[in-house]
């Protein structure tokens, strides 16, 4: 093209020696390349002298001590987690594999669907039948206000027959409702034990407490509700009567609905504040008149038994003395019992309501304690004098 082409200058390029690390020079190892009896990873499981006595000493650090190792001496182990082997589903417990057929849970739309349809086939199976001459076909259904229209022509021919062929007919359908409705209802014994089951909670893994002060626990009425609701409802635990400061505690546990039905009971159920009915007092000591016994036909000589007259007089100043004193006996007693009942603290309180792991009572019972120290020491034995201490610091409520 008639442009001058470059100078090309060459270059001296010579060959570069290349080094390989590994010919590279390196310091020497400490221990001169010797091969240890025993790795320092595995010294950590050999006991604490043979360790010390290998690291002081050359000659016991050339021993193999593999026998010695140990997974207690190590200091860490009790802090590795060691993940729990689940077994797979579809595996026995002889490493057996069996079909497992997992329960396919479906929505209210589903069930009414598939029911609506195992319906219709029902029918239709039937109808089939019907046609195929298998089974005889239904009567028809007869009522009072149409077997004229259904049977036309025949029920017009003797209208009063067909009337009480139709009622025979409307009785016999009643007969079987009120039978099949017979053949469902349960015998004593299963309802017995449907409510029981209906009752029964499962505890196995927490149970709900409630701790409850009562300060007078004196009526047998009041008593006598808490005991059976707590067997009602298969609730454990017990009362702990003592009646130095009118403290009374109870302590239940159970299942969640039992405790919740059991607190409505204590705190707005019962009538604290009710008081004991006493029954009248009755006087046994009567001066009743005793009339002699004589032969008949034999009247008694004058002056030995009083006269009509005076009897009666007599009995009546007996009756109003006795029925003065007895009024004012039944007065006394009220008034004291009263005074009694006045000093007491009424009301129960709600002390603490949690849950546990486990049930601590297996029954439910009644305790009576004379002090305050007998009733720690009776719950100290089960671990619950804790329960003590709250009750005593909670003030009562009543629910008046």
């Amino acid at each position: 093209s008639g442009r001058k082409a470059p100078e090309i200058i060459e270059e001296d390029v010579t060959p570069v020696a290349i080094t390989n690390p590994i010919d590279s020079t390196l310091p020497p190892p400490i221990d001169g390349g010797v091969v240890p009896s025993m790795e320092w990873w595995d010294e950590m499981f050999l006991p604490k002298d043979i360790k010390i006595n290998r690291k002081n000493s050359k000659f016991e650090s050339e021993k193999d001590d593999y026998v010695n190792l140990k997974l207690s001496y190590c200091k860490t182990y009790k802090y590795i987690q060691h993940i729990p082997v689940i077994k797979p589903l579809g595996i026995n417990d002889h490493n057996e594999e069996t079909k497992v057929i997992l329960p396919m849970f479906l929505t209210k739309k589903e069930r009414k669907r598939i029911r609506k349809q195992t319906r219709a086939l029902r029918e239709q199976e039937k109808r089939d039948k019907l046609m195929l001459g298998l089974i005889k076909p239904p009567e028809n259904k007869l009522k009072l206000t149409n077997f004229m229209k259904v049977l036309g022509d025949v029920a017009i021919s003797d209208p009063s027959k067909i009337e009480l062929k139709v009622i025979e007919q409307m009785k016999k359908r009643q007969l079987n409702h009120e039978m099949r409705n017979q053949n469902a209802k349960l015998t004593p014994k299963e309802r017995k034990l449907k409510k029981m089951k209906k009752m029964q909670e499962d505890t196995s893994r927490i149970v709900y407490t409630a701790v409850f002060r009562i300060g007078d626990f004196n009526n047998p009425k009041h008593r006598f509700k808490v005991d059976v609701n707590a067997q009602q409802r298969f609730l454990s635990g017990t009362v702990i009567l003592c009646p130095e400061g009118d403290c009374n505690i109870v302590i239940v546990e159970g299942g969640p609905k039992g405790i919740r039905k059991f607190i409505n009971l204590m705190l707005h159920r019962i009538n604290w504040s009710e008081a004991i009915q006493l029954n009248p007092l009755t006087n046994s000591s009567k001066n009743e008149s005793s009339s002699l016994a004589l032969p008949p036909g034999i009247s008694p000589p004058p002056g030995i038994l009083p006269s009509i007259e005076e009897k009666e007089e007599d009995k009546e100043d007996d009756d109003s003395d006795s029925d003065s004193e007895e009024e004012k006996e039944i007065d006394h007693n009220e008034e004291n019992f009263d005074d009694i009942e006045n000093k007491k603290v009424k009301g129960c309180s709600l002390v603490w309501q949690g849950t546990i792991p486990k049930r601590i009572f297996t029954g439910f019972r009644f305790q009576e304690c004379r002090s305050y120290v007998a009733a720690k020491k009776l719950l100290e034995s089960r671990n619950l004098s804790h329960y003590w201490d709250l009750a005593i610091q909670t003030s009562l409520i009543s629910n008046n």
